[in-house]
Protein backbone atom coordinates (compact mmCIF):
# COMPACT_ATOMS: atom_id res chain seq x y z
CA UNK A 1 0.00 0.00 0.00
CA UNK A 2 0.91 3.29 -0.32
CA UNK A 3 1.82 3.56 3.18
CA UNK A 4 3.50 1.19 3.63
CA UNK A 5 5.56 2.33 0.61
CA UNK A 6 5.37 5.92 2.74
CA UNK A 7 7.18 4.14 5.52
CA UNK A 8 9.52 2.14 3.99
CA UNK A 9 10.99 5.59 2.59
CA UNK A 10 11.52 7.22 5.65
CA UNK A 11 13.16 4.62 7.49
CA UNK A 12 15.70 4.35 3.97
CA UNK A 13 16.02 8.28 4.76
CA UNK A 14 16.75 7.78 8.63
CA UNK A 15 19.27 5.11 8.08
CA UNK A 16 21.16 7.34 5.74
CA UNK A 17 21.25 10.20 8.06
CA UNK A 18 22.92 7.95 10.67
CA UNK A 19 25.42 6.21 8.91
CA UNK A 20 26.51 10.05 7.52
CA UNK A 21 26.71 11.25 11.06
CA UNK A 22 28.86 8.85 12.20
CA UNK A 23 31.67 9.55 9.35
CA UNK A 24 31.90 13.09 11.05
CA UNK A 25 31.74 11.53 14.58
CA UNK A 26 34.85 9.82 14.59
CA UNK A 27 37.10 12.66 13.55
CA UNK A 28 37.62 15.67 16.03
CA UNK A 29 39.24 18.78 16.59
CA UNK A 30 40.77 20.83 13.63
CA UNK A 31 41.32 17.82 10.99
CA UNK A 32 37.96 17.85 10.02
CA UNK A 33 37.61 17.82 6.08
CA UNK A 34 35.42 20.94 5.36
CA UNK A 35 33.56 18.25 2.90
CA UNK A 36 32.67 16.48 5.14
CA UNK A 37 31.07 18.98 7.80
CA UNK A 38 28.64 19.78 4.36
CA UNK A 39 27.93 16.11 4.22
CA UNK A 40 27.17 16.30 7.86
CA UNK A 41 24.62 19.51 7.85
CA UNK A 42 23.02 18.31 4.67
CA UNK A 43 22.25 15.31 6.69
CA UNK A 44 20.87 16.75 9.53
CA UNK A 45 18.70 19.11 7.21
CA UNK A 46 17.66 15.89 5.41
CA UNK A 47 16.68 14.42 8.98
CA UNK A 48 14.96 18.08 9.64
CA UNK A 49 13.29 17.84 6.76
CA UNK A 50 11.97 13.94 7.57
CA UNK A 51 11.20 14.73 10.88
CA UNK A 52 8.45 17.38 9.36
CA UNK A 53 7.37 15.14 7.17
CA UNK A 54 6.57 12.42 10.10
CA UNK A 55 5.57 14.97 12.44
CA UNK A 56 4.13 17.63 11.09
CA UNK A 57 6.42 20.29 12.84
CA UNK A 58 10.07 20.67 13.03
CA UNK A 59 12.16 19.09 15.92
CA UNK A 60 12.31 21.08 19.14
CA UNK A 61 16.02 20.38 19.13
CA UNK A 62 18.45 17.40 17.70
CA UNK A 63 16.99 15.26 21.04
CA UNK A 64 13.90 15.10 19.32
CA UNK A 65 15.65 13.50 15.91
CA UNK A 66 17.25 11.01 18.28
CA UNK A 67 14.83 10.08 20.17
CA UNK A 68 12.62 9.39 16.63
CA UNK A 69 16.07 7.29 14.85
CA UNK A 70 16.64 9.37 12.68
CA UNK A 71 19.97 10.36 14.62
CA UNK A 72 21.99 7.82 16.46
CA UNK A 73 23.35 11.01 18.73
CA UNK A 74 23.68 14.39 18.57
CA UNK A 75 26.76 16.12 16.81
CA UNK A 76 29.20 17.60 18.37
CA UNK A 77 29.61 20.21 15.73
CA UNK A 78 26.06 21.37 14.67
CA UNK A 79 23.01 22.13 16.61
CA UNK A 80 19.22 21.82 15.57
CA UNK A 81 16.62 24.39 16.68
CA UNK A 82 13.33 24.36 14.49
CA UNK A 83 14.44 24.05 11.15
CA UNK A 84 17.19 25.50 12.01
CA UNK A 85 20.74 24.09 11.46
CA UNK A 86 23.90 25.79 13.02
CA UNK A 87 27.39 25.21 13.76
CA UNK A 88 28.03 25.09 17.54
CA UNK A 89 30.38 27.94 18.49
CA UNK A 90 33.26 25.90 19.11
CA UNK A 91 32.92 23.74 15.90
CA UNK A 92 35.37 23.68 13.10
CA UNK A 93 32.93 23.33 10.78
CA UNK A 94 31.01 26.44 9.09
Amino acid sequence: TAIDDQSAEFYRFAGRCVAALNTLATQSGDTINPADCRVARATLEVAVEAFIAKNGQPPDDETDLVSAGFLRSESDHYDVTGEAVQATTDSPCE
